[in-house]
């Protein structure tokens, strides 16, 4: 994908251009697999221009196939609940918590990839270009201000630090002043003498305003960067974006006339300030807290092989970023709280009926969410993990309108993630699509495979 009149010099080894290159994603990045060997003959012709024989023929030679780890059936479930949701700009990220492996990565809008086969018409590029929703970004691997999301890293790095232990209580009123700042919860009348169990489950700012100070910006970061915060998860998409993981240091090489103090913490310590994290960083982030305790390299790439179906290539799995160094307790303690910000908390609506929906907008009275334009709606993180006791998948939500007390009309039932109970390895990443099946999943999940010029 590119630009209409955008070239580069992809040639075969005679020469020649490729008819069809990979400009974008994994096309791009593994081409030269993908790309099959073009035919080629000498023909050899009389005065009059009439063909008397053909010699040095070389048939041509269909590319390798590329095998991802995306289930195509949850890529496709994941992308319909975001349309049905009627999800403005969003995007969700599912992956397998014990492995790494993404399985599924939507971003809505998107846009039909057909439209670039064989080459994009200006007037489509422009209408692509110039759509305020920038449906040619990828959503999923684009860095957001994390928000209440963030606490759930705040609460990792208190606990692996030892600043707060799962019954440590701590004071939690409407505001706390820091630095001589004010600081306020989102709850005016505040929440009292709280443990960490609630604070998460109420997403409690002053509680963790509190907790961050005391944790100390350097454990902060250092838990950050362990679950792989502020850089790039290695997956072989040229958009992916690091995020950012303020600590000190970043804020001398970035902002050197800022000073960075107690207040900075405190903002950091509820995902505001500069903090940047895509949905992926999030589902691995929490894809560790479900594993216990294991931070594994995202993968998306899963082998090559050529025509014959031979390997010709495979990318390591399960490769470890690190471990989060807390104990058992301490992750279950986690997971339980977590699990409470569905069954009683601030996500309670989500237990049963997937993302919640705003009845108003608060800057503009009397224009519902739904009726503003898709461009400037509001945004909201959800991340998950099912089931519970025995998680097999991670699975991140970013699409438009919070979760805070608001009231109105409810979404759809989220897709059912859950395997199949009779399948014999257990793998529970197949999903259940309903019956008959509504049309061919889209071209570009699963295999790729792209032929060479001449080939079938």
């Amino acid at each position: 994908m590119g630009a209409p009149k955008e070239k580069k010099a992809h040639l075969a080894e005679d020469g020649y251009p490729y008819d069809t290159i990979g400009r974008n994603g994994i096309e791009e990045f593994l081409d030269a697999q993908l790309q099959g060997k073009p035919g080629s003959k000498m023909l050899r012709v009389n005065y009059r221009g009439y063909i008397e024989s053909k010699e040095d023929v070389k048939a041509p030679s269909v590319g390798n196939s590329v095998m991802l780890t995306l289930d195509s059936r949850i890529q496709y479930l994941a992308e319909q609940a975001l349309r049905d949701n009627k999800v403005g700009r969003g995007a969700a990220v599912v992956v397998d918590v014990h492995s790494g492996d993404v399985l599924a990565m939507a971003s809505v809008p998107s846009f039909d990839p057909n439209d670039f086969i064989p080459a994009v018409d200006a007037e489509k590029w422009k209408q692509l270009t110039g759509d305020p929703t920038k449906p040619l970004f990828n959503r999923a691997i684009s860095g957001y201000p994390a928000g209440s999301t963030y606490k759930v890293l705040i609460t990792l790095a208190a606990l692996k630090s030892g600043a707060i232990t799962p019954h440590t209580t701590i004071n939690s009123p409407s505001t706390v002043y820091i630095a001589g700042h004010p600081f306020n919860d989102w709850y005016a009348g505040g929440r009292g003498p709280i443990t960490m169990h609630t604070a998460l489950q109420w997403s409690c700012n002053t509680f963790f305003y509190q907790c961050g100070v005391k944790t100390g910006i350097a454990h902060i970061s250092d838990m950050g960067h362990t679950v792989g915060f502020g850089q790039k998860s290695g997956i072989p998409l040229e958009q992916e974006q690091p995020g950012i993981m303020p600590d000190p240091e970043w804020l001398r090489e970035n902002h050197p006339r800022e000073r960075w103090t107690s207040a900075t913490t405190a903002n950091v310590s509820i995902g505001q300030g500069y903090t940047l994290t895509t949905p992926l960083q999030l589902a691995i982030m929490t894809a560790s807290v479900a594993n216990g305790g294991t931070v594994y390299k995202a993968r998306l790439l899963k082998s090559v092989t050529d025509v014959s179906g031979g390997t010709f290539a495979e990318f390591p799995e399960k490769q470890v970023r690190g471990e989060l160094g807390l104990s058992f307790d301490d992750l279950v303690a986690v997971r339980e709280a977590m699990r409470a910000v569905v069954t009683g908390g601030t996500g309670q609506r989500l237990q049963h009926r997937g993302l919640p929906r705003r009845r108003q907008d608060r800057h503009r009275p009397g224009l519902g969410h739904h009726q503003r334009p898709l461009h400037v709606r509001q945004q909201g993180l959800v991340h998950l993990l099912r089931p519970l006791r025995e998680p097999a998948l991670r699975h991140v939500r970013d699409g438009r309108g919070r979760h805070r007390r608001r009231q109105g009309r409810r979404p759809r039932r989220p897709p059912d993630l859950r395997g199949h109970p009779e399948d014999g390895e257990g793998r529970a990443a197949q999903a259940h699509l309903p019956d008959p099946h509504p049309g061919p999943l889209p071209r570009r999940h699963g295999r790729l495979q792209r032929c060479g010029r001449g080939g079938g």
